[in-house]
């Protein structure tokens, strides 16, 4: 205002008092010695809150928490400065009782008279500061939840890639291959070099391609198919070719398995079963194997926490329907 004297004129205790009021939530009037003399509080319930009250004649900087005196002294240094330099805000914490946690305020200081009295101003921050908590406990949950799918993936890929089973990932939408574990790879032999980006079918001779055609034709179609045969390019090698459908973010993708007709196995058999009954073993998720008529025939420690069992003994040849499902029907349609 360019005359705040002409336009307000000379204002009455009342007025000054409502003004100071309404100009922040907290009032408060110190004197030369930086004792509260006076305070309003704009609402009832902050004043409990705050106990406010307690604060008459007290020192202003006894009524904030530890950390928040050095920004009291800073406060009281911009009300003395006359002028030379505009009032700043800051925050500082009111120490609530009864197990609460501290009030935040945002002051701001100005002498009020020549005989050193100073009036701060406050904002109270209760709904910023719930706001920021709410922002911090999603961020740590955000957090939790990316380290639990990074591990997951971690694991998950450790057992792709150990696995005995010849297994290739497939885009769905145009069949190339994304991905091929060490086993495929050694199955593949020769015509594995560089399979990333391949199309599936030229890993066959001609005469399987309608064979194979079908499978992920199938898949694509119902998520399920029979398995078919075909023979390796170039190779003597007949392999059963079967597999299933999975999405991953917005992409649908092809895991398609592949094994030796005549059944010899694709890995060195005493490595890559150790490597892999070693991960299975210790992996945090819990892992059983069953026979057809879903009886376990093995289970991980994982598997035994999660049905409260402390030997392998206990689980074993007992049905899975036992754990899963709440009647044999929903085992059915998993199996």
């Amino acid at each position: 205002m360019r005359s705040l004297k002409k336009s307000l004129g000379s204002l009455d205790a009342d007025a000054a008092s409502r003004l100071a009021s309404l100009a922040g939530d907290i009032t408060v009037m110190l004197d030369r010695e930086v004792i509260v003399r006076d305070l309003a509080v704009g609402s009832e319930s902050l004043s409990k809150d705050s106990d406010a009250n307690s604060w008459i004649g007290r020192r202003w900087i006894d009524t904030v928490t530890v950390e928040s005196r050095p920004k009291i002294e800073q406060l009281l240094k911009d009300a003395t400065s006359n002028g030379k330099q505009p009032a700043q805000w800051r925050q500082v914490n009111h120490p609530s009782g009864a197990g609460r946690s501290d009030l935040p305020v945002r002051y701001a200081t100005m002498p009020l008279r020549p005989n050193g009295t100073i009036v701060a101003l406050g904002r109270e921050l209760r709904s910023l500061s719930m706001m920021q908590q709410r922002l911090v406990e999603s961020q740590q949950a955000m957090e939790r939840e990316y380290a639990r799918v990074r591990y997951a993936e971690t694991r998950y890929r450790l057992l792709f890639q150990v696995s005995a089973e010849a297994v290739l990932i497939l885009d769905a939408a145009t069949l190339r291959v994304t991905e091929a574990n060490p086993a495929a790879q050694r199955l593949l032999g020769p015509a594995a070099k560089r399979v990333a980006g391949r199309a599936f079918t030229e890993f066959f001779e001609s005469a399987g391609h309608g064979a194979v055609q079908r499978v992920v034709d199938a898949l694509r179609a119902t998520g399920k198919s029979e398995p078919a045969t075909a023979r390796l390019a170039g190779g003597k090698v007949e392999l059963r070719v079967s597999g299933s459908l999975f999405k991953q973010e917005a992409a649908t993708y092809l895991l398609i398995r592949l094994a030796p007709v005549d059944g010899q196995p694709v890995a060195e058999p005493a490595q890559a079963e150790g490597v892999l009954k070693t991960l299975v073993e210790r992996m945090p998720d819990a892992f059983a194997v069953t026979d057809a008529d879903c009886r376990i025939l093995t289970a991980n420690a994982a598997f035994l926490d999660l049905t409260q069992h402390v030997t392998l003994e206990q689980v074993k040849g007992q049905s899975i329907e036992r754990w899963l499902g709440r009647s044999p029907t929903e085992v059915n349609l998993l199996v």
